[in-house]
This record gives C-alpha cells, sequence and structure tokens, in this order.
C-alpha cells in the first residue's frame, strides 16, 4: 500500500503501537528517525508518525523536531502535511501527521534509464528532501 522498496522492512519486529496509534507499515527511515504509517484508533484515519531514533536523550535531535512541529503546525497549504499531535513514547519524541499518499524522493527527477544526481544517493541533499522521504 505506501511501501517503497527501498525501504528496509522487518514487520515482525517493528514495533506495534506509538501513543494511541497502531503501526501498519514502515514508510521511511532516515538518520533522525524512523516513519511509519498508522491506524488513530480514536479518530478511525491512517496517519504518518515520525519517531525519533534511539533513547530520545539527543537534545539537538528532539529540538529539531520540535521545531518542524511547530513550523508545520503553523502553516496552512496544502503541500504542507497538517500535525496532528507530538508527544513522546518510551522517552522517545514522535509527531503524528497527516499521512499523504505519493512518490518518494528517493530518487527524484529519474525516470527509465535515467541516474539521480548523485547528491541524492550519499544523502547529501540537507533539508527534508533526503532519500526515502515522500512527496504528495
Amino acid at each position: 500500500m505506501f511501501s517503497d522498496t527501498t525501504v528496509a522492512k522487518d514487520l515482525e519486529s517493528m514495533r506495534e503501537r506509538i501513543g494511541r496509534y497502531r503501526i501498519v507499515d514502515i514508510l521511511g527511515e532516515g538518520g533522525m528517525g524512523v516513519v511509519y504509517a498508522a491506524q488513530d484508533e480514536r479518530l478511525q484515519r491512517l496517519v504518518a508518525i515520525k519517531m525519533l531514533r534511539g533513547d530520545g536523550l539527543d537534545e539537538q535531535a528532539s529540538k529539531r523536531l520540535w521545531r518542524e512541529a511547530r513550523v508545520a503546525a503553523a502553516a496552512n497549504h496544502p503541500n504542507i502535511c497538517q500535525i496532528y499531535e507530538i508527544g513522546e513514547e518510551g522517552g522517545r519524541l514522535f509527531i503524528a501527521m497527516e499521512l499523504l499518499e505519493g512518490e518518494s524522493l528517493a530518487w527524484p527527477a529519474s525516470g527509465p534509464g535515467r541516474d539521480p544526481d548523485p547528491a541524492w544517493r550519499s544523502g547529501s541533499s540537507g533539508g527534508s528532501a533526503s532519500p526515502g522521504n515522500r512527496a504528495s
């Protein structure tokens, strides 16, 4: 459904819940965290959950995630995901947000027989447009 062949999956070892959300798939992984597709069982909708890696004690990563949530929550634009919640589960921060279907940005502007810019392969593109992130 939301799978991407570039994402390493191990659904059996994947966490089952984050707060009130039931995890249904892994959408992507990056240096800062993991993005899951999840079912909000209270409101009966699919959401995306971005969760920090590790024990959540990285102060810089936590500050970045809080900043990302505040900026996105203040924006109102069709190309920006709505933020539903920022919370903590097991000492790790997460953002619950609107789940947008679309293509992976892992190979931007690539098509049959075209190779993407080497900067994308190395992950040195900067910003949140890193390999594995999704576009709407």
